[in-house]
């Protein structure tokens, strides 16, 4: 084995590594989308689900977004269509996730354009980061989300009722 093999083995290690680490953190996020749908589907106070959502986006949330502005974004480019259009959706989530009067619309809201902002990273990002991310900056993307590792959990679980 040269090389060249040697780099391109250990570059598909890491790209393997950032792929998964992210497609956990879009899961957890469609899960919350699930919560959210199934709140309502029961019926549950408007109050319960909205306490959880806030908890979900202030202690997980907001940080998976830092991080893919700080590590991830700058790998394709402030001008890159996708990223101004993921940006765009960040700001209004954060919005949604902020409204305290119409809860019930913010909720449903919430569900809706974070499902849709999960696909375009999804789809999207992770694709073209895969097509010219480097190594250095695969490692940097690893280490950054294997550092924040968040292990606190909600107690109020009103979906399994």
């Amino acid at each position: 084995m040269n090389n060249n093999d040697t780099d391109k083995a250990d570059y598909e290690c890491h790209l393997e590594q950032v792929t998964e680490l992210l497609g956990k953190e879009y899961n957890a996020a469609l899960q919350l989308c699930r919560i959210i749908r199934e709140g309502i589907r029961l019926n549950i106070p408007l109050q319960r689900i909205k306490n959880y959502t806030d908890w979900y986006y202030n202690s997980r949330l907001a940080l998976h977004l830092k991080k893919e502005s700080e590590y991830i974004f700058p790998i394709l480019g402030d001008d890159n269509e996708l990223i101004i259009k993921t940006l765009a959706k960040q700001r209004r989530l954060k919005r949604l996730f902020e409204e305290n009067e119409q809860i019930e619309k913010s909720l449903s809201r919430i569900e809706e354009e974070l499902e849709r902002l999960i696909r375009i990273n999804e789809k999207g990002i992770l694709n073209e980061i895969k097509k010219c991310a480097t190594l250095e900056q695969l490692i940097q993307i690893e280490k950054v989300y294997h550092k924040n590792r968040i292990t606190e959990e909600w107690k109020d679980v009103f979906w399994q009722n």
